[in-house]
């Protein structure tokens, strides 16, 4: 089992604890650890027969302006992720922000790759599996129903609108989701080209959804005793 773990932004700090289950507060020691290195890390304390890599890697992302100067080593980033993701049989896509997901998600489409996408809100996730080309029907991706194009959504926002605040184990939940829709994706006859299955089929692992959506609702209960 191989694992590449490709991160965006450098190291850990203290509210990612909620949303990335696989951080440690000591990682934050000595001004923070990069996360995709402290990722690898705690996959392999996990389960050491795993083979993990971290990468490094700032992915362009539409509406980020770059510089003539800064052009070269964006080209050599796409370049990068283009070839992890020709090398790996599942992508999930799991950035702080939905203009990162762009670039992987065209490349996933490009090459065939599964695609797995998880958003979190603060009391709902969607995870969306994403369709390839050649496939009757379809399955849209993360971005098929916008109503505008990615762009920055990080300026002039605050800290809660550029990573989302979100409830305590609902990161939880949706991670569980993803892996589980993962498996049964890759199980199926078909791989990636299996055909959205709700509850009444699929196969030997059960459905295989296109889109899984999730809202909390607290309903409370009461008992005499």
């Amino acid at each position: 089992m191989c694992f590449t773990i490709s991160t965006t932004t450098t190291h850990t700090y203290t509210h990612h604890h909620t949303t990335h289950h696989i951080t440690h507060h000591t990682h934050q020691k000595q001004g923070g650890r990069p996360k995709a290195a402290a990722a690898a890390a705690a996959i392999q304390a996990i389960f050491p027969a795993a083979s993990t890599t971290a990468v490094d890697l700032t992915i362009p992302m539409p509406g980020h302006a770059l510089t003539t100067d800064e052009e070269p080593t964006a080209l050599t980033a796409a370049a990068d992720l283009e070839a992890l993701i020709v090398d790996h049989d599942a992508v999930f896509l799991l950035t702080d922000t939905r203009e990162a997901r762009w670039l992987p998600t065209m490349l996933a489409a490009k090459h065939n790759t599964l695609a797995i996408t998880a958003g979190l809100a603060f009391d709902t996730f969607v995870v969306v599996r994403h369709g390839v080309p050649n496939t009757t029907p379809r399955l849209g991706c993360y971005f098929c129903n916008d109503v505008v194009a990615p762009q920055d959504s990080t300026r002039d926002r605050s800290l809660d609108q550029q990573c989302t605040v979100t409830r305590p184990g609902l990161a939880f939940a949706a991670a569980a989701v993803a892996g589980e829709l993962c498996v049964n994706v890759v199980q199926h006859p078909m791989g990636v080209r299996a055909p959205h299955v709700g509850d009444s089929g699929g196969d030997a692992l059960g459905a295989v959804p296109h889109m899984v959506r999730y809202v909390f609702v607290w309903r409370g209960g009461g008992g005499e005793g």
